[in-house]
C-alpha cells in the first residue's frame, strides 16, 4: 500500500482470496456472460479524493459466455474498472483451428460487450479442407463474428469473407 499525502491518492496491490466485492461492483448483468471462474487473483487500485478518480485492475482466472460457443475460458484474463467504464483483455481459444486469439474490448453495465481480436491462421472446415487466413474477430453477446482474407488454394489468391460461427457451426461468405 502507498498513500501520498500530497496528491491524496491511495495505493494499493495483492492478491485477493474472496471475490464478492467484485461481484458487487461488476453486477450479475455482467456476470452472466463474463462469470469469474475463481475466487483468487490479484488486483491493484488507484483511489483519489474526488469520486471519478479511482483505477482497479483485476487479473483472474475468467471465462465468457459468447452465443454460438457457450463457456469459454478466458487466459490472461485481465479487467480493468475506472469512471470510463469496464474494459475487459485475454486470450481466448477459438474453434475450427483458428487458434488463440488476444482480445481486448468493453463491457457494458447492462451486459452486453464487444471484444476484438486479430488471428493470422486458418480455419478447418472438415478433416480435408483448411484455408490459411488473415481473420478479425468480434466477440459480443450477440455471438462470433469473422471477417478477413482467406488464401485459396492452387494460386487462386486471396478471398476476402465475412461470417459466424453459431451453435450449427461455421458459415463464410466470400467476396
Amino acid at each position: 500500500a502507498e498513500y501520498e499525502d500530497g496528491g491524496a491518492r491511495i495505493r494499493f496491490a495483492g492478491e485477493y482470496s474472496n471475490f464478492d466485492y467484485l461481484r458487487e461492483i461488476l453486477g450479475e448483468d455482467i456476470l452472466k456472460y463474463i462469470p469469474v471462474t475463481a475466487n483468487e487473483g490479484r488486483m491493484y487500485a488507484s483511489l483519489g479524493t474526488d469520486i471519478n478518480d479511482y483505477k482497479l485492475y483485476i487479473e483472474s482466472a475468467l471465462s465468457i459466455n459468447i452465443p454460438g460457443l457457450g463457456l469459454q475460458p478466458l487466459s490472461d484474463g485481465v479487467v480493468f474498472i475506472s469512471p470510463a467504464g469496464i474494459r475487459l483483455s485475454g486470450k481466448i481459444m477459438m474453434p475450427y483451428e483458428i487458434g488463440s486469439v488476444e482480445i481486448t474490448g468493453v463491457i457494458n453495465n447492462d451486459g452486453s460487450f464487444k471484444l476484438t481480436g486479430v488471428a493470422h491462421s486458418g480455419i478447418r472446415f472438415n478433416a480435408d479442407l483448411r484455408y490459411d487466413a488473415n481473420i478479425s474477430i468480434e466477440l459480443s453477446n450477440k455471438g462470433v463474428i469473422l471477417s478477413g482474407d482467406l488464401s485459396l488454394p492452387y494460386g487462386i489468391g486471396l478471398a476476402q469473407f465475412v461470417g459466424e460461427i453459431s451453435e450449427r457451426g461455421i458459415g463464410l461468405t466470400v467476396r
